[in-house]
């Protein structure tokens, strides 16, 4: 009888891991999307990362964007956060991130700035704007 090592698939899944992510550190990957709109805790989980906010926003025309927690709604309150928008489109943070009862995401550009209405506590961006439950969070 053949025993299989227990630990294969854990490096087959760190190295696509490693592979899909590109230069992670920058925010950026230097293939055209890094996975962009997809669930980026399902490769950087608790643990490795830390991931404690993260994402995907679409930038019509490119330029540079950053997303923005606030303790009210519209951008108003204390700025918790400001993470900037890597090339790609990707985001995420490593930074202490203390979101209570919620905290209320914008996203700003040189030209434009979006505000969700209601407070969040997910740090997951794409949970829900993965382009089939609500749209991908796109920025002029």
């Amino acid at each position: 009888m053949t025993r299989r090592s227990r630990s294969a698939p854990r490096v087959v899944v760190a190295l696509l891991c490693v592979a899909g992510c590109g230069d992670f550190e920058r925010g950026h990957s230097s293939d055209n999307d890094h996975n962009f709109g997809t669930l980026c805790t399902g490769c950087h989980w608790p643990g490795s990362e830390s991931l404690t906010l993260s994402g995907s926003v679409r930038i019509v025309g490119g330029g540079e964007a950053s997303v923005l927690l606030h303790t009210q709604p519209g951008g108003q309150g204390e700025l918790v956060a400001e993470v900037p928008v890597g090339q790609w489109g990707n985001f995420h943070s490593t930074a202490d991130i203390e979101w209570g009862d919620g905290l209320y995401p914008s996203v700003m550009s040189a030209g434009d700035t979006r505000h969700m209405p209601m407070p969040t506590t997910n740090s997951e961006c794409n949970i829900c704007h993965d382009g089939h439950m609500l749209p991908y969070l796109t920025i002029e």
